[in-house]
């Protein structure tokens, strides 16, 4: 192959930024046009070896640079950094397990598989 303009490299790198980060950008969307909702590797060992317990990254947006890292362990995040442009708000979708250990979701008996927090420009960090 003499070009790496392919789809399916766009394609991983579309999946990269948009499920492990969990940047989703729609402008389209008026109330949250920015999404953070990313999607922790919650699999066992392949082939000895170890699963993906560490992600960071940014993009580019119209709106400025969205930045997201994120630490796991046992099938839950335990580290969460998220960097929000100026002027601009964000939608945190995680998972209830997730948000718990973080110390987002403070009711144990709640029965929702999700959890959704309104981010304001600026940087947010989140730490069991």
């Amino acid at each position: 192959m003499n070009s790496f303009n392919h789809y399916a490299y766009g394609s991983i790198a579309e999946w990269l930024y948009s499920q492990m980060l969990g940047i989703k950008v729609d402008p389209t969307n008026q109330k949250y046009p920015i999404i953070i909702s990313p999607v922790i590797d919650t699999g066992e060992k392949y082939n000895d070896q170890e699963r993906i317990k560490h992600v960071s990254g940014f993009l580019e947006t119209i709106y400025g640079q969205v930045a997201v890292e994120w630490k796991s362990n046992d099938k839950v995040m335990t580290e969460l950094t998220i960097d929000i442009p100026v002027n601009s708000e964000a939608l945190l979708k995680l998972d209830s397990a997730s948000a718990k250990n973080l110390g987002l979701l403070k009711d144990t008996n709640d029965s929702t598989d999700t959890f959704d927090l309104k981010l304001g420009f600026g940087k947010h960090s989140f730490k069991n």
